[in-house]
Formats: structure tokens, sequence, C-alpha cells
């Protein structure tokens, strides 16, 4: 918990602070309003309205976004739950780190270029990151039972909209019980094994057996990639039924500045990867294990080719940092740039054209780990080890990807942006505060 030192401000600092949040709130509300919708967000929205889900896209976000869609039918609903969360939580943060030198940095982190670019999107990278943002949130505060049963509760839904999340939700996890609830270190291992443990079986019980979610076999996507990739190494088709010309073929057409990765996107044009589509495939899981123990270095290298694509090296620009307005749809919702849209989608793209390297994974993976090395040589104060806690966090999340790599969208690094941020203001907040004592 957050202990203030003797400073006294002479205005109402926490009146000062909800006004700019919510002033943040309604900015990002009218240039994102309704909701900016991909064919993902579309998909979802559907499936809320319908209450028929599939485990291709996340049943849990779903089923809050039908609920929430009770209270106001559209999309619109989503969008106010998710910017409700973060600047409530930038809120809080600012406010308990109230008597702090530079605490004020806290809250613009909402309108920092490469957090603002996303936060009106309705995606589950977005609800997921917040959901977390608002467990620091919660790590700021008194360690009581209802302030953990909250803790808890983000954890759950951020590892189960984004199942990638559950990783760097470990560090996040660890840290509630050993600094913020103060129990030995064993004890903190054991019970954060035991949570993570019982959000995936938990998870896996209201997806299949309460909301009866049809199982798509979702990571037969990525699947694909690597058996399409180690075909042309053994230079035969490893994909049941699929020529091993069309792979080839397809390994030559460059998909969204790429030829590593989203090879799907390419084959489908095939008549044979049509007629036998893997993505429905449930033994496909099976082959590839097989296929990767019989090759497991030219797996590895290909792995971390398209991990490097996802990074961004300084050669290349950064790619999909903005999405724009929504997509055709059969709610016939339209979408209709404001004057705020053009001010924040100016201030995004202008600002990545003078700093590219902003939008790129790398430079938040570089900061990361700088980040982490300072806060383990800092002295261990409370907020910096919260610190070290949200870098490891954010640098766990971005290592999900090496197996994982679907695309190059800088989206897909949105926690780890967030984190990143918040931690770099974290340890400013610190070293102009070396002394303060602030742990409880």
């Amino acid at each position: 918990m957050i202990k203030s030192n003797n400073g006294l401000f002479k205005y109402n600092y926490p009146l000062i602070v909800s006004v700019f949040c919510l002033g943040g709130f309604a900015l990002c509300l009218i240039a994102f309003y309704p909701g900016y919708m991909s064919v993902d967000s579309i998909v979802q929205y559907e499936s809320a309205l319908s209450g028929v889900y599939s485990d291709w896209h996340p049943p849990i976000m779903s089923l809050v976004w039908g609920v929430v869609a009770n209270f106001k039918q559209g999309p619109e609903s989503l969008l106010v739950l998710h910017l409700a969360v973060l600047w409530l939580a930038l809120a809080l943060i600012t406010i308990r780190l109230r008597k702090f030198r530079a605490s004020t940095l806290v809250c613009l982190l909402g309108v920092l270029p490469w957090v603002i670019n996303f936060s009106g999107v309705l995606w589950k990278d977005i609800g997921g990151a917040y959901a977390l943002l608002a467990c620091i949130a919660i790590l700021t505060g008194k360690p009581n039972w209802k302030n953990l049963c909250a803790f808890f509760l983000l954890i759950f839904y951020a590892s189960n909209v984004r199942h990638n999340m559950l990783v760097p939700a470990v560090p996040l996890c660890f840290f509630a019980f050993r600094y913020w609830n103060d129990l030995p270190n064993r004890h903190a291992v054991l019970y954060t094994l035991v949570v993570i443990l019982a959000i995936k079986f938990c998870g896996n019980i209201i997806n299949y057996q309460v909301l009866d979610a049809e199982k798509t076999y979702p990571e037969n996507y990525m699947i694909v990639d690597d058996l399409a990739q180690l075909s042309l190494n053994q230079e035969r088709s490893l994909l049941n039924g699929v020529e091993f010309s069309d792979i080839q073929d397809c390994a030559e057409v460059d998909i969204n500045g790429t030829k590593t990765v989203a090879r799907h996107f390419c084959l489908i044009g095939k008549d044979s990867y049509s007629n036998n589509n893997p993505l429905k495939n449930s033994d496909l899981k099976e082959v590839w294990l097989e296929a990767v123990f019989d090759d497991p270095l030219h797996y590895v290298f290909y792995r971390l080719d398209a991990f490097g694509y996802l990074m961004r090296s300084p050669d290349k620009s950064p790619y999909f940092i903005w999405l724009y307005g929504g997509r055709e749809n059969r709610f016939s919702m339209g979408y209709q740039d404001n004057y705020m849209t053009e001010l924040v989608r100016d201030y995004v793209l202008k600002t990545s054209n003078y700093f590219p390297f902003l939008f790129k994974p790398y430079w938040w993976l570089v900061v990361t780990f700088i980040l982490i090395i300072l806060g383990l040589l800092c002295k261990k104060t409370y907020l910096s080890k919260l610190s070290v806690a949200i870098s490891i966090s954010s640098v766990l999340y971005l290592f999900t990807y090496i197996p994982a790599v679907p695309m190059a969208d800088f989206r897909y690094i949105y926690w780890s942006v967030n984190a990143t941020s918040l931690s770099v203001i974290f340890m400013i907040i610190f070293l102009l505060n070396p002394t303060t004592e602030n742990q409880s």
C-alpha cells in the first residue's frame, strides 16, 4: 500500500485529478463514438446480442458486452465500460500518489499517442489491458478482502478475454501476495500458482460448460503458418490434403508486408486448402507436434524470424497504429468523424511520423529491460518494486508472441505499451522522491 509524505497541496487535488480524468474520458468517448469496430469486433457484438458463443473470440467478453448492452443498446455500451475502467484506474493511482512529486504524470498516460490511438477500439486487447491497469490501481490501495476480490476478478477477466494475458498476470499476482499482503516468498509463489491454475480451470468451465461455446481451434491459425514453413524445409506438404505446390506459391506472396506469417489468407484461395480447411481440423495439433519434434531447430529460427517481424526493426515502418472508423455491418451503424476524431487521429499519426520508433515494439522491449535493471539497482521501496513487477509483466507479454505471431499489428502489444509507460512514470516519481517511505 502507498503511504504519502508530509507535503500539502493548496488545492483540492482529488477534485482536480477527477475533473481532468473526466475530461479525458469525454474526449475519447466523443472521438471514438460509438466505438470503433473491426471485423472481429462486429463478430463479437453479434455473439453478445445472440448469446451464441464460440472460442474463436473470447466468450466471456461477449457475455460482458451482452450484459452492458442491456443498459444501452449498441456498441457504445462497451466503449463506455472500457473508457471508464481506463480513466478511473488512472484517477485512483494519481490520487493515491498525490503527495509524491510528479504524481500527476500518471493521469497523462491516457492521452499518450500510443495509448489513446486504440482506446476507443472495441477489441479484447484493449479490454484486457485496461483490466490489468485497474489491477495496478488496486495495488496502490489498502489490502482488504474487497480489493483482493476485485483484483482477482479483473485478473480473471483479462486472462479470459486474451489468453496470453495469463502470463503477464503472474508477476502482478505474485506482487499482490508478496508485497501488498506481505506474505513470505514461498507462500506468494504457491498462492500465485494456485490462482493461475484456478483462473485457467474456471475459465474453461464458464466458456464450455456454462456458455456452451463452440470449439473452433483458433490456435490452428498459427499452426498453419508453422506447418507451411516446415513443409518448405522438408519439400513436402505437412498439411493434409493441401498440395505442396500451393504452399510454395503462397510462400512467395507478400501479405501485409511479410512472407513469414498469415499464410491462411493466401492458401484459402487454393482449392486444395479450401476443400480441406485445416483451421477446422481438431487433429492438427498432433501433426504440428510431430513436425516440430522432427525439426525443432528450423521451427525455432522461423518463430524468431516471425517475432522479429512483429518487433519492427528500425528500418521498417510502424504497422497498423490506427483503425479508420468502423466496418460495414448488418446493424447499419454509421461512423462519422468529428472534430475530436480528426484531432486525435492527426495527433497520433503526426507523432508516428516524427517519432516512428515509439510505435515499434522493439523500442518498448528495450525500454522495459532498462526499467527492470534500473528498478533492481534502486533502493527497494514499494513503488520501485511495483515498477519492476509491471515491467516484468510487460516483457512477459511481449515474449508470449514468440511462438504465436499472427500479424505485426501494434495492438498486439497494447498491454506492454501501457505497462511500460506506467512503469516509466513510476520510476520517475520514485527518482524524484528517493527517500520517501512508501511501504505500509
